[in-house]
C-alpha cells in the first residue's frame, strides 16, 4: 500500500530549518540507531549530514527507511521500491509544501491510522523551535545533558560528579550523559586517562588538574560550524569549571 499527502504553511517553507526538524523528528519518534537514510545517491545513517551547514536551493528529498532488512533489501536491488519488505517514507521539501510518501508491503489498509497519526506528530514538531541541545530538570536539578540521545535508545551512560579525597561523591551536583553522546567525549578523555583503564561498569576519577587539559581540548575542538556539538561542549565546559572551582576531582560512573 501506498499512502500520500502534503502539508502547507501560510509562511511556507525554510527548507534547511524542515530538514533539521524532521531530523529532530525521527530522532524522536524511531531513536537515531533504528533507521537508514538515503539521498543524492549516498547512504546516511544516524543523518550527520543534516547536523552541518548544507544550503538546500529550491527542493530536498529522502528516503526513511525504518527497518535494517528494509534498508538492506532495497540496496540489494538498487533501491527499487517493490511491494516486498518494504516499510519506506519519502519526504520532499520544497519552499511550498511538504510531500510525505509512506510505502509498505501490507496489502490492507492496517497502517493507514499509524500514517497518519505520524503525520499529525510532524505538523506538531514544524512549529516547535530547534533545540541546541536537550536539558532535563528534575526537582529544580539538572539531571541530563542531551546531544544526540533520544528516549528509544535506553537509559546507558555515564554520571559525572565532582568529589574531594575528604568526601564522598556529590551526586547532587551530578549530571548524566547517554552512551551514545558519550562517544563524542571518549577522545578528549583518552588523550589524558588510558582507554584500557576505562571502567565502562563503574568509577574512574580524573584529576583536577587532567580534567583541565580535557576541557582546554573541547574549547580548541573546530566543530566545523556544528552548532548544536557546540553547544554540547561548551555545556560541559562550564559545568566542569563550576563543579572544579571547589573540588579537586571529576568521577565518571559507568553505567553499562
Amino acid at each position: 500500500m501506498e499512502y500520500k499527502t502534503t502539508i502547507t504553511q501560510s509562511n511556507g517553507f525554510d527548507i534547511n530549518q524542515t530538514v533539521l526538524k524532521l531530523d529532530e523528528f525521527l530522532k524522536d519518534y524511531w531513536g537515531s540507531e533504528k533507521y537508514y537514510i538515503i539521498f543524492d545517491n549516498d547512504i546516511e545513517m544516524n543523518t550527520d549530514i543534516f547536523e552541518n551547514n548544507i544550503n538546500f536551493q529550491t527542493s530536498f528529498s529522502f528516503f526513511v527507511f525504518i527497518d535494517k532488512n528494509n534498508f538492506l533489501y532495497l540496496q540489494e536491488h538498487d533501491y527499487i521500491i517493490t511491494p516486498l519488505r518494504t516499510e519506506i517514507f519519502r519526504f520532499l521539501i520544497t519552499t511550498n509544501y511538504l510531500e510525505i510518501n509512506f510505502y509498505n508491503s501490507f496489502t490492507t489498509n492496517e497502517r493507514e491510522k499509524q500514517f497518519y497519526k505520524i503525520v499529525e506528530n510532524i505538523k506538531t514538531a514544524l512549529k516547535k523551535d530547534l533545540p541546541l541541545i536537550r536539558l532535563k530538570v528534575v526537582n529544580n536539578h539538572l539531571t541530563d545533558v542531551m546531544y544526540k540521545y533520544r528516549k528509544r535508545e535506553g537509559k546507558v551512560g555515564f554520571k559525572l560528579s565532582s568529589s574531594n579525597k575528604d568526601e564522598s561523591n556529590k551526586y547532587e551536583d551530578s549530571i548524566f550523559i547517554y552512551w551514545s553522546d558519550f562517544e563524542y567525549l571518549r577522545p578528549f578523555i583518552y588523550q589524558i586517562y588510558p582507554k584500557d583503564d576505562f571502567d565502562n561498569t563503574s568509577w574512574n576519577t580524573i584529576s583536577k588538574s587532567d580534567w583541565i587539559k580535557i576541557t582546554d581540548s573541547l574549547k580548541n575542538y573546530n566543530t566545523d560550524g556544528n552548532l548544536k556539538l557546540s553547544a554540547f561542549y561548551n555545556y560541559i565546559i562550564q559545568w566542569s569549571e563550576a563543579q572544579l572551582a571547589s573540588a579537586n576531582y571529576i568521577d565518571i560512573l559507568g553505567t553499562l
